[in-house]
């Protein structure tokens, strides 16, 4: 259970003690938006720092692989939905025998596993530190039969909506699931380079349809052009879904 109050109420929940007691006989529990976790000192409660606990599932392929997170770090909602988007991503890294690929927004890694296993490499880029050590412990936690992949995945922290340094000419094929926003200014080097030395192919998923609309013009005026394109639909009686898209880089 994740508990996300004003400060006041926190104080006051911490304060009253029996509501908390009584949750944590039926849950785990988080606090706040820094994911603390309540402890009974035996006088009084205290927030200790987040814990990283299996909460989630990705998949290589058809292996499962545990992921490490909070309860309050962004999982898709549904596990089944979340295999048929690994599968797609993992069809379509694996289809065009990617080298070396970078990804943007990876959190805690659940698009992260199925694309390492169509890869040689992947750098992963997240702002969130939470999210990347809840990646870089799934990891080192990776089925012995899949334990020697962990080295093949470099992680890097820095906000790459605003500033990204690495060069786009480096890699074979770039993987983003950006927040509601958007890319922003992640797409800055690839409209940098000569049209040759872009990415192969794009992958791009997003729950925002609007922003990624908006991404979609500007990959376009870098040469790309939409190959497939997959809805899920991942949050019935809602308006809202998953997109999935692979474009691919005209050749010159």
């Amino acid at each position: 259970m994740w508990i996300d109050l004003a400060n006041i109420d926190i104080k006051t929940l911490l304060d009253e003690q029996s509501i908390l007691h009584s949750l944590q006989q039926q849950s785990f529990v988080e606090i706040g938006q820094r994911r603390k976790v309540p402890v009974w000192t035996g006088n009084e409660f205290k927030l200790r720092d987040p814990e990283h606990h299996v909460w989630f599932q990705s998949w290589m392929n058809d292996t499962p692989v545990n992921l490490y997170c909070q309860v309050a770090s962004f999982t898709q909602p549904s596990h089944k939905a979340n295999k048929v988007i690994c599968d797609v991503i993992y069809d379509w890294v694996k289809r065009y025998k990617a080298q070396r690929l970078i990804e943007f927004g990876s959190g805690i890694g659940n698009l992260t596993f199925p694309a390492l296993a169509g890869a040689e490499s992947i750098l992963a880029c997240e702002i969130d530190d939470l999210s990347l050590q809840g990646l870089e412990r799934s990891l080192n936690e990776l089925p012995a039969s899949l334990s020697h992949l962990k080295d093949r995945v470099t992680i890097y922290r820095g906000d790459f909506q605003k500033k990204l340094t690495q060069d786009f000419s480096q890699f074979d094929g770039v993987l983003a699931n950006p927040p509601r926003s958007g890319l922003m200014g992640f797409l800055n080097p690839l409209q940098n380079l000569a049209p040759e030395q872009r990415p192969e192919f794009f992958i791009y998923m997003s729950c925002y349809p609007e922003s990624m609309a908006r991404d979609l013009v500007t990959l376009q005026e870098c040469g790309y052009r939409m190959q497939e394109v997959f809805i899920v639909d991942q949050f019935p009686q809602t308006d809202h879904y998953e997109v999935l898209g692979l474009l691919q880089r005209e050749k010159a």
